[in-house]
């Protein structure tokens, strides 16, 4: 079953008769430090939605008195599992994005956005690429494997080969990105 206030913790103590029982709601405690916020918040859009004034003065008389309350204290998820924080973190996020869509003023700014986004992931992708040879190198030279001992001419050599792979593979990298730094 649904918990009527959003908690179950809370659904224990309060006792709210008069709402019909599938009916939602969303409690505000004082201790909440954004809950005197909220409802100045609901005062403005009640009063413009013709809510009596003497109803709308209730609830920012209630607000001042939440301001004055102490301790102030972030509520918390403990109430949530793991399971439901996580869906409930996908939910918000969906939310955003898909409010952040449809506010969009316009729609070919929004297009050019996410090309910017996948232009900058197709470089992340390209420079990993280019970087895991580099890595490779670097390992290889740290480990010592399919080396000669150091010192000797072979091992020079080797590192010496490694070495310059390694800057043209960052100078190529860093021409590509100066390049694109232009267009």
């Amino acid at each position: 079953m649904k918990s009527p206030f959003g908690r179950p913790d809370h659904d224990a103590t309060i006792k709210a008769a008069h709402i019909p029982a599938g009916e939602p709601r969303f409690l505000l405690r004082a201790r909440d430090p954004a809950a005197a916020s909220a409802v100045r918040a609901w005062a403005v859009e009640a009063q413009r939605l013709g809510v009596p004034i003497a109803v709308v003065e209730q609830a920012l008389i209630q607000a001042d008195a939440m301001d004055r309350h102490e301790p102030k204290i972030v509520p918390g998820a403990d109430h949530l599992t793991d399971a439901e924080r996580l869906q409930l973190e996908y939910q918000h996020g969906r939310r955003a994005w898909n409010a952040r869509e449809t506010d969009a003023t316009n729609l070919a700014a929004l297009m050019a956005e996410r090309r910017g986004w996948d232009a900058a992931m197709a470089r992340m992708r390209m420079a990993r690429s280019e970087v895991a040879p580099l890595i490779e190198i670097l390992e290889t030279l740290q480990e010592g494997e399919r080396m000669q001992p150091i010192g000797s001419a072979t091992w020079e050599a080797e590192a010496l080969a490694a070495m310059g792979a390694a800057a043209a593979a960052l100078r190529a990298l860093a021409g590509r990105q100066a390049d694109e730094g232009t267009e």
